[in-house]
């Protein structure tokens, strides 16, 4: 559940993936806090780094939560 917004959802099992042995927050999460800061230095590369990289469903997921966080629209939307 994001803190912002209890209509936000996420399974544990897709919000923390393992690579190589290693715990890590799935990108579609990490951008949906950085999504609060678009204009914050890098964040934008993040997103357009991370979009290259995301599943159909992630990039599915984030625009979802876009969608509810932001519902007048979103840069990233």
């Amino acid at each position: 559940m994001y803190a912002r917004n209890h209509e936000v959802k996420l399974a544990l099992s897709d919000a923390f993936l393992i690579r190589d042995g290693l715990s890590y927050l799935a990108p579609e999460m990490c951008l949906l806090y950085k999504s609060t800061d678009t204009e914050r230095e890098g964040y934008q590369s993040d997103f357009d780094n991370a979009m290259s990289c995301m599943d159909q469903r992630q990039k599915r997921w984030l625009e979802d939560a876009l969608a509810v966080m932001y519902p007048e629209g979103h840069k990233w939307r």
